[in-house]
């Protein structure tokens, strides 16, 4: 978290400023950039960025100068960094259950596993194609 917080802070002062967490969010965002035909590129609107920035700063910011310090930023982050998705095998753990399985094991039962494979094989050829299997 340090590396990014120094590559936040572009005057290397120690604190990050809404200007500078402002100016770092648009180089990370192709939307504040709109290409011309002659390959040049011009600010648009910032959708609300200077607002949420503002927002960010109100609530986080401790030091007297509005600026933001690593320990500011260091529980912004924590606050706000949503949690990893479920592994695959849980989302196949609730799909499963949906069709019988027996959710105090890993098992699955033999019906269940055809009732699945033929919910999935719309065209009921005894095959599921990757269209059948997107659908």
């Amino acid at each position: 978290m340090e590396d990014l917080f120094k590559s936040i802070d572009s005057s290397g002062d120690g604190d990050i400023s809404s200007s500078e967490l402002t100016a770092y969010l648009k180089s990370l965002s192709s939307s504040t950039d709109t290409s011309s035909t002659d390959g040049s590129t011009s600010s648009t609107s910032d959708n609300g960025l200077s607002t949420a920035v503002s927002n960010l700063f109100a609530q986080y910011a401790t030091n007297s100068d509005g600026t933001m310090s690593e320990a500011d930023f260091e529980k912004f982050m924590k606050e706000n960094t949503p949690p990893p998705p479920p592994p695959p095998w849980t989302q196949m753990q609730s799909a499963m259950s949906a069709y019988g399985a027996n959710s105090s094991s890993d098992q699955v039962g033999t019906q269940a596993i055809e009732d699945l494979f033929k919910s999935i094989d719309s065209s009921g050829d005894g095959d599921i194609s990757s269209s059948e299997l997107t659908a």
